[in-house]
C-alpha cells in the first residue's frame, strides 16, 4: 500500500501537474538564497577561523548541507513528474499531426 505512494504511474495527469507545481516552488523558494549564504559562511569561516567554528560556523555550514539536499529532494520530484508527463503526452495516439 505504501509502495503506491512512490509509483508516478497510479497517479492521473491533473494530480501529477500539481505535485511538480508544488515540488518545482519549494524547490525555488528553498535555494533561492542558498550560494550566497553558503559562500557567505565560508567567508566567515575562513577568516575567523576556529572562533568562527566555536561561533557555531561549522554547525552553519551543515545546516546548509542539509537544505541543499532538501532543495535536491524537490527538484528529484519535480523532474519526476515532468518525466513521467512528458511519457503520457508522447505516448497519447490521438493528436491531430499523427494522422495523414
Amino acid at each position: 500500500m505504501l509502495l503506491r505512494w512512490f509509483k508516478p504511474t497510479s497517479y492521473n495527469c491533473p494530480a501529477l501537474f500539481l505535485i511538480a507545481g508544488i515540488a518545482g516552488g519549494l524547490f525555488g523558494w528553498n535555494s533561492f538564497n542558498l550560494v550566497h549564504l553558503a559562500m557567505e559562511n565560508f567567508r566567515f569561516l575562513e577568516m575567523f577561523g576556529s572562533v568562527a567554528v566555536m561561533e557555531g560556523g561549522l554547525r552553519q555550514f551543515i545546516g546548509i548541507i542539509a537544505y541543499g539536499l532538501v532543495s535536491l529532494a524537490f527538484y528529484l520530484i519535480f523532474k519526476v513528474c515532468e518525466v513521467e508527463l512528458v511519457h503520457r503526452w508522447r505516448s497519447c495516439d490521438n493528436r491531430p499531426y499523427n494522422r495523414i
